[in-house]
């Protein structure tokens, strides 16, 4: 049943870009274009921009120390360490924090919601901190409810403007380059943003395409692989007790949550009750579960043989270009980046979903990019169906 109705949601739903789609999507905008030019220009202030591989390297104790407790990666630790010209646009917003949080000054930055009476710059760093955890690296499914995002959207441009007043000056003008745009993604951003009053905090009304092209493919992950995804694992865990189904020890299971965890790849809801034996008989929804957690699990040695090979191809495929996708990292895409992210996930979604979903999955696509080149395979009956009119159906 729980199948049968993520299926019909699918095929009767409209293709429409929600109000609380547009609304995560605004918010990681701002938290990976203002916020985070922002952090740099505290970040240079306090980190000579001259001095930098100096500085970085005169502390490579305390770098080795943050590695071995799993705040910075490996190849954050290999940027810091070996790269001779450093600078501070080679460094993400989690990295920069945690370097002013840790070298240097220390910034006593907080992991939790500073009150609204505190307005230092310590403060202001720890509200972009939090709302990048709480909102970009939690499940929220890829959507906003409006009282959250005026929650969120309040919070970051008040943080944004305490550090720097003029961090909305390149962001405040109308963009037309976006103005022709036939993608129901920018068309809706765009009309958001010039529909905002002058008032508006923080007030965004500019996206460069390449920023757009990133946004699309992040509402692409969310609007239909999450899906996809959840539409298979509910057919494989029907009762959503994964480690019951794959016969495996708490224990085992343990492991497999606390290594997303650990790395993380996800901040899953409930992660102590999934894995206590006494809570097995509790029902837990899928929707708790996180792409790299649903995906890892599917390809788990106890049930990768009742997905076919090409299946686990596909989902094999999704799983190392998710973890790709930091939010906080490389976020504006050429269109060649943004085609190649395209063709490999609305490929690998086809084969995943099979030739019963196909169809609905390829009008999903060709309104999403009515004007892309369309890496789909389609069937016999479609193949010599232009994909306008396709979308039309």
């Amino acid at each position: 049943p729980a199948v049968l109705s993520e299926l019909e949601y699918t095929q009767t739903d409209e293709d429409k870009i929600t109000k609380q789609e547009i609304n995560y999507l605004r918010v990681v905008h701002l938290v990976t274009g203002p916020a985070v030019s922002t952090v740099r220009h505290v970040f240079d202030t306090e980190f000579d921009p001259g001095k930098l591989t100096y500085t970085i390297r005169k502390n490579a104790n305390k770098l080795i120390n943050l590695r071995q407790k799993k705040r910075i990666s490996n190849s954050q630790f290999d940027l810091l360490t070996k790269d001779d010209r450093l600078t501070s646009k080679k460094l993400d917003l989690q990295l920069m924090i945690c370097l002013l949080r840790n070298i240097g000054p220390k910034f006593d930055i907080t992991d939790e919601l500073p009150a609204p009476t505190r307005v230092t710059v310590e403060a202001n760093l720890s509200r972009i901190k939090y709302y990048r955890n709480t909102v970009l690296h939690n499940h929220t499914h890829g959507t906003l409810s409006d009282k959250l995002f005026t929650t969120v959207w309040d919070g970051l441009c008040e943080a944004i403007t305490g550090l720097n007043k003029k961090a909305f000056v390149k962001y405040s003008s109308a963009n037309e380059d976006n103005a022709d745009a036939t993608d129901a993604v920018t068309k809706a951003l765009t009309e958001t943003m010039q529909n905002e009053t002058s008032h508006s905090k923080g007030r965004v009304r500019t996206m460069t395409n390449e920023e757009n092209y990133y946004l699309r493919i992040i509402h692409l992950w969310h609007s239909v692989v999450f899906r996809a995804v959840r539409v298979k694992f509910d057919s494989i865990f029907p009762s959503s007790h994964p480690f019951k189904t794959l016969n495996l020890s708490s224990k085992d299971f343990r492991n497999i949550l606390q290594y997303n965890k650990r790395d993380k790849r996800c901040a899953l809801i409930g992660l102590d009750a999934l894995c206590q034996e006494k809570n097995v008989k509790d029902k837990q929804s899928s929707r708790k579960f996180t792409l790299t957690l649903m995906i890892e699990l599917l390809l788990s040695p106890g049930i990768y043989h009742k997905i076919d090979e090409k299946e686990y191809t596909a989902l094999s495929k999704l799983l190392l270009l998710y973890r790709k996708m930091d939010p906080s990292d490389n976020t504006i895409f050429t269109r060649e980046t943004f085609d190649a992210h395209w063709k490999t996930i609305t490929t690998s979604v086809i084969d995943l979903v099979g030739e019963t979903q196909q169809r609905i999955y390829e009008r999903k696509f060709c309104f999403l990019d009515p004007e892309g080149n369309q890496p789909l395979k389609f069937t016999s009956q479609t193949s010599n169906i232009p994909c306008a009119v396709i979308c039309e159906i």
